[in-house]
């Protein structure tokens, strides 16, 4: 996972973020989603303005880093949602009886109509 250093240099620099959008000439809410790490992307022009005004390289805004593995919407690490309802479904579903547990009804253990 990449993740922006952003509010760790401006805080070294005791700078707020709408200072920096005013020396980038950036968007107050282009500072705010970079210093709160809730981007998805970033224009090369962006970044260029920031390391310029900030005097730092791509790589100490930037910094890649091992994600653990979230496997579900809430952010749970450990085995995918899927896998664990399948084995709760197998666990309720052992408890009932199975077809093969039921009487099988034939022609001759049906009552006659008259």
């Amino acid at each position: 996972m990449i993740v922006c250093q952003l509010s760790t240099l401006m805080g070294a620099r005791r700078m707020t973020q709408s200072r920096l959008a005013a020396l980038t000439g950036l968007h107050r809410d282009t500072i705010r989603k970079l210093y709160r790490n809730g981007w998805t992307s970033i224009r090369r022009d962006a970044l260029d303005r920031i390391c310029t005004v900030l005097d730092v390289q791509v790589g100490e805004l930037l910094v890649w880093r091992p994600e653990e593995r979230r496997c579900s919407l809430h952010g749970s690490v450990g085995r995918p949602r899927a896998v664990r309802n399948r084995e709760a479904l197998k666990r309720s579903t052992s408890s009932r009886r199975s077809n093969h547990d039921r009487p099988t009804l034939t022609a001759g253990s049906l009552p006659r109509r008259t």
